[in-house]
């Protein structure tokens, strides 16, 4: 089970390496905006959000996607946890 830190701001949107394909879990500090995609995704204030303090799990529906967070206000620290029956991480 792969874990990775981003440190959220509100200036630019921080993305993951690339995940494998099945469940992830989002835990934030700080409200976030997301998105998921492949390449170089980018969150704005138009994508998902998460409130301070909450979480989100997601279901990823194919291989080496990527979540790009942005802090709404505060920076932050986000958690993205792969959680156990994912495939093992792309490596790329």
């Amino acid at each position: 089970m792969a874990s990775f830190s981003i440190q959220a701001n509100n200036q630019q949107s921080q993305a993951t390496p690339v995940l494998a394909r099945g469940r992830v879990l989002i835990v934030t500090q700080s409200s976030i905006y997301f998105r998921v995609g492949s390449d170089d995704p980018q969150a704005n204030n138009s994508c998902a959000f998460i409130p301070a303090g909450e979480s989100r799990e997601l279901r990823l529906p194919t291989q080496c996607l990527k979540i790009a967070v942005l802090a709404v206000d505060q920076p932050g620290n986000v958690s993205i946890v792969e959680i156990n029956g994912t495939k093992a991480s792309c490596s790329a």
